[in-house]
């Protein structure tokens, strides 16, 4: 006899393992999605080349309706709001004057693809009194989750939330 079970020519398959959200519930959201809110389309480890949510995700980014990026195994749009339209962030985050020229003069930054400059030249640009004033009101503005800023290699990469613009990595 024999110990433990035999397996004469078994096959497996697996399942598709991503799920996807309803085309029409991603066009309802989309119809009244304002700058910035987030969707998810999918979750799991990959996007199928025939899944209806990843060919509409992928022609909204196009048309610049939206920003793709992916958290782990979700897969998420945010809403850039309608073209032309750009939302008034002092009011809907409740930032003081001084936090909405620092963003206005980031955001003019990330859209022209330029290097976030040093403290005191953000301080200067933005009217702003002191380093200090700049550091701080930089970090408002991240709290109040308008900016992200990362470092990379010792410079700050700073990232508008609302339309994922980011300013440049200096040229050496």
């Amino acid at each position: 006899m024999i110990g433990g079970m035999q397996r004469q020519g078994a096959r497996y398959r697996i399942g598709p393992l991503t799920t996807y959200a309803e085309a029409g519930e991603l066009a309802r959201w989309l119809q009244v999605a304002e700058a910035g809110e987030k969707m998810v389309y999918a979750i799991g480890p990959a996007l199928g080349r025939e899944a209806a949510a990843p060919k509409l995700a992928r022609q909204w980014s196009e048309q610049g309706k939206v920003r793709l990026h992916r958290d782990g195994p979700s897969y998420i749009m945010v809403a850039l709001g309608r073209p032309g339209e750009r939302s008034d962030v002092t009011n809907a985050r409740r930032i003081g004057p001084a936090e909405g020229r620092l963003f206005d003069v980031i955001s003019k930054l990330a859209d022209d693809a330029k290097p976030l400059p040093v403290l005191e030249l953000l301080a200067e640009m933005a009217g702003l009194p002191t380093r200090q004033a700049a550091d701080y009101r930089l970090r408002v503005l991240q709290g109040a989750g308008l900016l992200r800023v990362e470092c990379r290699a010792g410079v700050r990469i700073a990232e508008i939330v609302e339309t994922g613009a980011r300013t440049a990595f200096p040229a050496s």
